[in-house]
């Protein structure tokens, strides 16, 4: 049964994986809203002259604390589904493996908490900063987004990269696992069958041993029926010459 629980196991955990293995593949939910994130940012630098308008720089921290919230809640869901299929196979790389997505989690977190802290001063600073500075400052929130987009590539990147070096792992611990439980079952089937060679030989030799012993039993019935069969006729053939004789007698 755990042989077989492996196996179903590993089917599992190889269709989780290749969520994230290929670019080309679903994005995971908590990715999907750090994209959200960066994208509410991204779009700092084409709404400057609204944000200098409409937007509050209290407004604008409340959604992009609403963004981290949302993705950080995401992220959680994920490092707990991992956790959760390798549990069964290897509960210690299952802690390891939350407290080191975990770790990356709140590297995550910080940045994207700079982003906010950031991308709200520049909100505030869109509000009071004379025309003619305006795009100088639309350069600089450009050239941050930039750097920030090559920060969030590189976070999130090192989760998927985590994950899945964790569930290779787990994918060559099962292969070796189920290597030796083949290699165990080999040895356990080579005793049944040599066991039951064993008793298969005893038992022949004991039906041997009980038909010769009935076919000597048979042989000596067989003499002594003809033995009694001899001691009956003998005696009868004796009187007939006798009955025989005494009737000849009066013929001559």
């Amino acid at each position: 049964m755990k042989l077989v629980a492996v196996i179903l196991a590993l089917s599992v955990i190889s269709g989780c994986q290749g969520s994230f293995m290929f670019q080309d593949e679903p994005k995971t939910h908590w990715e999907e809203m750090v994209d959200k994130f960066w994208e509410y940012v991204n779009g700092v630098s084409s709404r400057a002259e609204d944000m200098k308008n409409s937007i509050q720089a209290t407004q604008l921290g409340r959604e992009l604390d609403t963004l981290i919230s949302d993705s950080m809640a995401e992220l959680q869901m994920y490092t707990d589904d991992v956790k959760l299929k390798l549990a069964p196979y290897a509960e210690q790389m299952a802690q390891r493996v939350q407290d080191d997505l975990q770790l990356l989690s709140n590297k995550l977190r910080v940045h994207m908490e700079e982003a906010k802290v950031q991308i709200t001063a520049y909100s505030q600073e869109l509000q009071t900063i004379v025309e003619q500075n305006r795009d100088e400052l639309q350069n600089k929130v450009n050239a941050y987004i930039r750097k920030l987009k090559k920060r969030l590539n590189k976070d999130t990147q090192e989760i998927k990269k985590k994950a899945e070096t964790y569930l290779e792992e787990v994918q060559a611990r099962a292969a070796q696992h189920a290597d030796d439980v083949n290699e165990r079952l080999k040895s356990y089937f080579d005793v049944v069958r040599q066991n039951a060679e064993d008793k298969f030989n005893t038992l022949k030799d004991l039906l041997n041993d009980q038909s010769q012993q009935m076919m000597e039993k048979w042989e000596k019935l067989k003499e002594q029926a003809e033995q009694f069969k001899m001691n009956l006729y003998t005696p009868f053939q004796k009187k007939m010459e006798e009955v025989k004789n005494w009737f000849q007698q009066f013929f001559n």
